[in-house]
């Protein structure tokens, strides 16, 4: 398939055949449009299972500093399931935070546990 070397024109091609069409019908039409100047970031975790997603996480907080290229997400962590291990939450709190009699507002775990998890690019 050749395309155009200038950014500025674009050609359809039609390089299906109708046997092909038949076989893998079209469910849907997205619109892509093209824009100079835009900064776009695919984040991708090469060392989690694909069936172990994102999709239900609850972010807490996004950070994104455009000149520096780094984006920064607060997930927080389910703290109720029967895999969280409450006692080893508590211990990392404690570690992170120091004591229990640091004020809430200069804590990083404010319920005692671990449960925020930050992803940094």
């Amino acid at each position: 398939m050749a395309v155009s070397a200038e950014p500025e024109k674009f050609r359809e091609m039609n390089i299906t055949s109708d046997s092909e069409d038949e076989d893998d019908p079209v469910v849907s039409e997205i619109p892509v449009y093209m824009a100079k100047g835009l900064d776009c970031y695919i984040l991708q975790y090469p060392v989690r299972p694909g069936s172990m997603s994102y999709d239900s996480a609850v972010m807490q907080k996004f950070e994104f500093r455009p000149k520096n290229q780094q984006v920064e997400m607060h997930l927080s962590l389910n703290t109720q399931n029967e895999n969280y291990d409450k006692s080893r939450g508590e211990q990392i709190a404690l570690n992170v935070d120091g004591e229990k009699g640091v004020p809430a507002d200069h804590r990083t775990f404010k319920s005692g546990l671990m449960d925020t998890q930050v992803f940094t690019t």
